[in-house]
């Protein structure tokens, strides 16, 4: 399992996961669990497309530069596919 680094919207989150996509999937259920915790309603923003790397967040980077090698770019929608196989 590899350390991944996710960016969407809200969600800001480093874990361990066998592969980009089940990182993303994680990463949403963890940030839905993080606000049914906190007694927060479930809104969280995000956008259309999930970053996904080994490297560290894009957003944290100076400058802000996106490596299109070994970043991935996940779209929202195709995340929610898989999270609805669960």
């Amino acid at each position: 399992m590899a350390k991944y680094y996710v960016e969407c919207g809200d969600i800001k989150d480093v874990l361990n996961a066998d592969s980009p996509m089940n990182a993303c999937v994680c990463s949403v259920i963890r940030r839905m669990q993080h606000n049914m915790k906190k007694g927060k309603e479930q809104s969280t923003v995000l956008v259309k497309i999930f970053t996904v790397n080994e490297k560290g967040f894009v957003a944290d980077r100076v400058p802000l530069v996106a490596d299109t090698i070994t970043e991935q770019f996940l779209d929202l929608e195709t995340v929610f596919e898989e999270l609805d196989k669960i």
